[in-house]
């Protein structure tokens, strides 16, 4: 018989027991208070187009790359994780599960199982047909599409991660559709500064393509960010500090551009090019 799966109620807290009585008073005063997430890696599509998730490999194992990291580390092909089938996937996920015992990765997936899937067994080679097939029931039912599970979660404001050149369709659309989940943009333009990437051309002439105009030089890249996060800042509403916080930061950037060597020349200028350009 396969063992239980029980959480302890005070597994996240100090094993002082003077600690964990003040860690309890703390928790039980602000764990139904709604949830106002400023940093979050969901894909705004998601919520979006409100469609069911896919089956649980798909879903747990093979977008998380802590998860990858360890079976990968233990010898377990990536290929095979990544591309193989969805049941063998969840198999060999499950026949390693052990590896994650008292690691913050298996705290949270135990959680995630038991919590949120009302899975009550541990999750092994022996059981991971039986997880693995209620899981995916309970994912083509309703109370397990996207915005059910927002508003679950009791989640206030939701930001997502978006390049400097993501032109917000999906965020336009959760607007445009009715629903009242807050879900806001936060300008993260982290790929167009790593000038060492391989991809770095290709973000650029995707930036000059939302911006409108080609980036001739550095002054003009410091603009089309400055546009940008201007829409973005627009579609955010709620997060208009922040954006204050990032237009100082661009100013200071603009301020010194002027005298900045024309790197983005060297690769013949990225973004829409403008007539008679």
């Amino acid at each position: 018989m396969a063992d239980a799966l029980v959480l302890h109620e005070d597994r996240c807290f100090d094993p002082d027991p003077a600690v964990r009585r003040v860690a309890r008073t703390l928790y039980d005063e602000t764990r139904r208070l709604p949830i106002i997430a400023p940093h979050g890696h969901v894909d705004p599509r998601i919520l979006a187009t409100n469609e069911p998730f896919a089956e649980p490999a798909a879903l747990i194992v093979q977008p998380d790359h802590y998860i990858l990291r360890l079976l990968y580390a233990r010898g377990v092909p990536l290929e095979t994780l990544l591309d193989g089938d969805a049941r063998k996937v969840w198999q060999l996920f499950a026949e390693h599960y052990f590896l994650f015992r008292g690691t913050p990765t298996g705290a949270w997936l135990d959680h995630e199982l038991h919590d949120v899937f009302g899975i009550e067994q541990r999750l092994t080679g022996e059981t991971a047909r039986s997880i693995y097939d209620a899981i995916a029931e309970r994912l083509c039912s309703l109370e397990f599409r996207p915005r059910a599970l927002f508003e679950r979660f009791n989640i206030e404001v939701l930001a997502t991660t978006d390049m400097a050149s993501d032109p917000l369709d999906h965020h336009r659309a959760i607007r445009e559709s009715g629903w009242q989940g807050k879900v806001i943009p936060c300008f993260r333009p982290d790929a167009v500064f790593k000038i060492a990437a391989p991809g770095w051309p290709a973000e650029l002439e995707a930036l000059g393509r939302e911006h409108g105009a080609p980036l001739v030089d550095y002054a003009e890249f410091v603009h089309a960010l400055e546009d940008r996060r201007a829409r973005l800042a627009r579609r955010a509403r709620g997060a208009r500090p922040r954006a204050r916080r990032a237009a100082r930061g661009l100013r200071r950037v603009r301020a010194r551009a002027r005298g900045s060597p024309r790197v983005f020349q060297a690769h013949g200028g990225h973004g829409h090019r403008s007539r008679g350009a």
